[in-house]
C-alpha cells in the first residue's frame, strides 16, 4: 500500500489502517508498540491539528506501515512520523466531481430539513455531485446505545448498503457520523465488516469533509453582519471524531466570524441520547448549566454540528425565556438565515 495520489486514497488507507488494528486482530505487540510511540514522539500534536480525525487515522497508519517488527522502537518512529509529514505534504483536494452520498440523520430528516438542504448547498458549492439516496435509515445508534445489537445489524446493514456505491458519504452529525465509522465494524462479522470497514474508510463528519477534504472556499458574496456566535462541541463529535478546529476554521474563512468560546464547550450538554430520558433530573442540570455558560459569552446565537445537542439547548432556553438563537453550522455557513432558529418560529 503506497501513500500518495489523491486525498481519497490516502484518507482511505488511513483509515482502513485504524480498522485492521483495532478490528483484524493485529498482534497486540504491533498496536502497544505503537501507542507507546504515540506518546513518546509527540505525535498527539499531529492528532490535535487542524487535521483532526484524519490525522489520527493517517499517523495510525504510518505508524503500523513502518513497524517491520525487526527495526529498533527510536528507529520506526522516526520513519513513521517522517512519512507522516510527508503524507501531510501531499494532501491535495480530490477532484471536482466526486460522488457524495448525503447521510441526512433522523433530526434532521423530521425536525429540521434545513440542515440537510443547507449541506447539500455546501457539498454543491464545493464541486460535489450530490446524492440523496431514499432507501436510508436509521443509522441504529439508539437501539445500539440501549445495547440492542439485533435489531441495531439490519439497520447497520441496510445503511452499508445503502451508502457503499458513493465515493464518500457525508453525515452531518458528529455522533451518527461516530456511529458508521467507529461501531459497525464492532457490529458486524465476516463480509459485512468487510463492507463496514470500507464505508468506514470513505466516511466524514460535514464540517470535517469541507475543512480538510473538499477544502471549501468563500464565497463571492459578502457575509451577512451576524450577531457574536458561540459553539458548543457535540460529545461524540469531540471524543469520537475529533471535531473541534474544523467548524470554527470554517466559520472563520467562509464567514469572517471568530467564535466567542464559551466556558467548558467539552462538556456534554445533558442529551446522550436516551440519557436525557432515563436520567432526565441529571440532564436538566447538565443543560442548565451549559445554557448559562452560553448565555456569559454574550453571544447572540449558538452553533453546533449535532442537532440533538443543539434541540436539547434551544428547548431548555426557551423554557426559560433566554434570548439567544439557536442554529446548526451548515445553515450558518450557507448563509441560510431566513429558517427561524432552533426552537423559534411555529
Amino acid at each position: 500500500m503506497r501513500i500518495g495520489g489523491t486525498v481519497r486514497r490516502q484518507d482511505v488507507a488511513a483509515r482502513a489502517c485504524t480498522w485492521m488494528c483495532a478490528f483484524w486482530r493485529v498482534p497486540v505487540m504491533s498496536t502497544s508498540y505503537i501507542l507507546r510511540q504515540h506518546e513518546q514522539l509527540n505525535a498527539n500534536q499531529y492528532c490535535r491539528s487542524s487535521q483532526g480525525d484524519t490525522g489520527c487515522r493517517i499517523w495510525l497508519y504510518c505508524a503500523i506501515r513502518n513497524h517491520d517488527g525487526r527495526s529498533t522502537t527510536a528507529e520506526s518512529s522516526k520513519r513513521a512520523i517522517a512519512c507522516m509529514n510527508e503524507h501531510a505534504e501531499q494532501h491535495v483536494a480530490p477532484p471536482r466531481g466526486i460522488r457524495v452520498a448525503l447521510f441526512v440523520t433522523c433530526l434532521a430528516d423530521l425536525l429540521r430539513p434545513s440542515v440537510a438542504f443547507a449541506s447539500i448547498k455546501l457539498l454543491e458549492r464545493a464541486g460535489c455531485d450530490v446524492i440523496v439516496p431514499l432507501q436510508q435509515t436509521c443509522c441504529g445508534q439508539p437501539a445500539y446505545n440501549n445495547g440492542n445489537y439485533e435489531d441495531t445489524i439490519p439497520l447497520a446493514k441496510q445503511v452499508i448498503a445503502t451508502l457503499e456505491g458513493a465515493d464518500y458519504v457525508v453525515v452531518p452529525s458528529g455522533s451518527c457520523a461516530g456511529m458508521i465509522t467507529h461501531h459497525y465494524p464492532k457490529l458486524l462479522e465476516g463480509q459485512w465488516r468487510d463492507r463496514a470497514l470500507q464505508l468506514a474508510a470513505n466516511t466524514f463528519e460535514l464540517t470535517v469533509f469541507l475543512a480538510e477534504i473538499v477544502r471549501i472556499k468563500a464565497p463571492g458574496k459578502a457575509f451577512p453582519k451576524l450577531p457574536a456566535v458561540t459553539y458548543h462541541d457535540g460529545c461524540a463529535g469531540l471524543r469520537e471524531m475529533g471535531i473541534r478546529e474544523q467548524p470554527r476554521q470554517l466559520l472563520r474563512e467562509l464567514c469572517g466570524i471568530e467564535v466567542k468560546e464559551l466556558n467548558h464547550s467539552d462538556v456534554c450538554c445533558g442529551f446522550g441520547g436516551t440519557f436525557c430520558a432515563k436520567m432526565p433530573e441529571i440532564s436538566a442540570k447538565m443543560v442548565d448549566d451549559k445554557l448559562k455558560n452560553v448565555m456569559a459569552t454574550g453571544a447572540g446565537i449558538l452553533a453546533g454540528g449535532d442537532l440533538g445537542c443543539l434541540l436539547n439547548i434551544a428547548g431548555r432556553a426557551r423554557r426559560h425565556g433566554e434570548d439567544i438563537e439557536v442554529r446548526h453550522i451548515a445553515e450558518l455557513l450557507c448563509q441560510d438565515l431566513d429558517t427561524p432558529a432552533i426552537g423559534q418560529g411555529t
